[in-house]
């Protein structure tokens, strides 16, 4: 994972909630409740949206090279068998 993503993840997370407290404290007028509801729930909607963004990019290609590494090995491994029985096979 890049060091800049994962410090811009951990300062961003905290300073989402702090400005959102900054928000709710500095108004002089009463809010209603839905709007509070609102306020609320969308920044936690938006992160959940971008930790499933990130983690199926992420995790897509990862899956996809260990497919890659799994056959290289398999047919790897054919190979030693393939040269140990015409090894067994010369030593008969």
């Amino acid at each position: 994972m890049n060091i800049k993503r994962l410090s811009i993840l951990t300062l961003g997370i905290p300073l989402s909630t702090l400005s959102a407290y900054a928000q709710a404290t500095g108004s002089a007028k009463e809010d209603s409740t839905l709007a509070g509801l609102f306020w609320t729930f969308v920044p936690i909607l938006v992160l959940a949206a971008a930790a499933f963004w990130y983690l199926r990019r992420v995790q897509g290609p990862k899956e996809k090279r260990t497919e890659q590494h799994m056959e290289r090995v398999e047919q790897s491994l054919e190979r030693i068998a393939r040269a140990l029985e015409r090894k067994d096979k010369d030593d008969a």
